[in-house]
């Protein structure tokens, strides 16, 4: 049975839709060279893009829309397009840019698109009035016969042209000899759109459109060619060629028997293992050690009897991360073969974060009125920043020549799947607020074990926060995190040895350091500015780090927990 409330609000919706008049038909309003000839389409678009996930620029005001280009992909049963859409956009505190977005479009009948409206509301753009009665017009990506009609052109080897340039699907044998059935739109995609197709292939369309070599796709053909098991094989891509400018508009990879994600997991686990020590008296024992530089750590029989899933897990983590590493190493082609390191590039990571230090400072200056009373713990005073500032200028003394590598680059427990019992690493795009050319560059194989240990302190913390004035469970997690990271780390060195990504012993603390210390700042800044209630979370983590011992502090603001990692 329907709900009342549920078909209520489709139907208000679904009136508060423009309603544009498209006497020629779609494909005149999509493709008229004449930019005034869809003018109320464009009308339209800043707002309804703004509501929609897969914007990335949420920080910057739409200044306009320009429709850069449409090439209709399916004529039957139904008409479906590629359109790209130019967003001309105003940061705060820079100048204008222009990011492109695709856009997949379809219509139904006014009958066919009310119903739509209970299934899925943000997709719809607007009512479009044309010579066969009135049609609605909205994102395809939602629907599972979009996916299964874009698989059957995409493997066809049929190229479509539009005004701009060519639409090109290329896929292997296996995938090309596959007749599409069902598909399952994932709902949980925020940059990007996907869907399972038949239980056995993973489809992503690229949101933003990027010109240049995309740096996904360069990772996981290279994985998936180096025999690397742990990343979905990559089957297919999906590219437009404007002259010699190449986008990368999409990829066809293997589909996993997913359980979970790595985010999920892990915090599912915690709140276990909190629930199951809830009333044991914590033990006398020293914390594990943070160096790199030291023999692996023997386990405290709690840990192996009261978390012995998160002990595997950390373990997982740690090797399935130095495997990764060992591969992408492996690199012959110009933009994948490791370079050597230099001293100054340890120099240019302590200026990076110098910088990073300076605006974190800022902002948090700024908001210390509204959140310092909500912090059990001060916020870091002119000294501490001073002494981070030493401990910085001193990786000048950190010698170092080993390797850069191509690296994961934002990589975290929500990157990563649990399926068939394995941890399967995932989405190599890189920080989506880096430009191609950082995305692509080389960097120190630390920056992603940092991102992984940032991550595991988060599951860990964002998991207790309902419960965190309780003196005792939190005395537990900070143990339970601190043997997560040494476990991790003995097992990812347990791999990887003395690979050339891995640094002398010397040198890996001191970098590592200047690692978690970047992406703590960058967590600070996120959490302030989008979920203040999370900010005590890297705010603890930046207070670890600015002091040589283990910091065990109270917590009294209660966050949200339904954080993505």
């Amino acid at each position: 049975m329907s709900d009342p409330a549920v078909a209520r609000s489709a139907h208000d919706h679904a009136a508060t839709l423009p309603a544009l008049a498209a006497p020629d038909g779609v494909h005149a309003l999509l493709t008229n060279p004449d930019p005034a000839g869809h003018a109320p389409l464009l009308d339209a678009l800043p707002a309804y893009i703004r509501r929609q996930r897969w914007f990335g620029a949420k920080d910057c005001s739409i200044v306009s829309v320009g429709l850069a280009d449409a090439v209709r992909l399916v004529e039957t049963p139904w008409l479906v397009y590629l359109v790209t859409l130019d967003v001309t956009l105003q940061p705060t505190d820079g100048p204008r840019r222009t990011d492109a977005y695709l856009l997949p479009l379809t219509v139904r009948t006014e009958a066919e698109g009310q119903a739509l409206f209970s299934i899925r509301p943000q997709a719809a753009l607007a009512w479009l009035d044309v010579p066969d009665g009135r049609h609605l017009l909205y994102d395809a990506a939602g629907g599972p016969d979009f996916w299964v009609a874009l698989f059957d052109w995409w493997t066809s080897g049929l190229a479509r042209d539009s005004e701009r340039g060519t639409y090109a699907g290329h896929a292997d044998a296996e995938v090309c000899a596959h007749t599409p059935t069902v598909a399952k739109p994932l709902t949980g995609e925020q940059s990007n759109s996907a869907a399972i197709l038949d239980g056995a292939y993973f489809l992503k369309l690229y949101r933003r459109l990027e010109r240049g070599p995309n740096p996904e796709v360069e990772l996981l053909q290279h994985l998936t060619e180096a025999g690397f098991a742990h990343v979905p094989a990559l089957h297919g891509t999906l590219t437009f060629a404007e002259g010699d400018q190449h986008v990368s508009v999409g990829v066809i990879q293997q589909a996993l028997r997913v359980e979970t994600d790595g985010w999920s997991y892990a915090t599912d686990l915690v709140a276990a293992f909190l629930d199951r020590i809830a009333d044991r008296a914590l033990p006398d024992e020293p914390l594990p050690h943070d160096a790199w530089d030291r023999e692996p750590e023997t386990l405290p029989d709690w840990l192996e009897t009261e978390a012995a899933d998160l002990v595997q897990l950390s373990r997982m983590l740690g090797v399935r991360t130095a495997e990764m590493h060992l591969a992408l190493a492996t690199g012959t082609a110009d933009a994948l073969r490791p370079e050597p390191g230099i001293p100054e590039a340890v120099q240019g990571l302590g200026d990076r974060v110098t910088a990073e230090m300076q605006v974190t400072r800022t902002m948090l200056a700024e908001q210390a009125p509204s959140i310092a009373d909500t912090l059990p713990f001060d916020l870091p005073s002119g000294e501490d920043w001073a002494q981070v500032q030493a401990r910085l200028n001193r990786l000048t003394d950190v010698e170092t020549t080993r390797e850069k590598i191509r690296i994961h680059g934002d990589y975290h427990l929500g990157q990563t799947l649990i399926a068939d019992g394995d941890v399967y690493l995932l989405d190599f795009e890189g920080e989506p607020a880096r430009s191609l050319e950082e995305r692509r560059a080389r960097d120190y194989a630390l920056r992603d074990v940092a991102g992984m240990l940032r991550s595991l302190e988060y599951a860990a913390y964002a998991t207790l926060g309902p419960r965190m004035s309780d003196d005792h469970l939190r005395a537990w997690t900070d143990r339970l995190v601190r043997w997560c990271e040494a476990l991790f780390r003995d097992a990812y060195l347990g791999v990887a040895g003395d690979a050339h990504f891995t640094q002398p012993p010397s040198a890996r603390q001191p970098m590592l350091w200047a690692y978690l210390l970047d992406k703590t700042l960058y967590e600070v800044r996120y959490e302030l500015g989008s979920r203040p209630d999370w900010a005590w979370i890297p705010l603890r983590g930046l207070r670890r780090l600015l002091q040589p011992a283990p910091v065990l502090m109270p917590i009294a603001t209660a966050p949200a927990t339904d954080a993505d990692g």
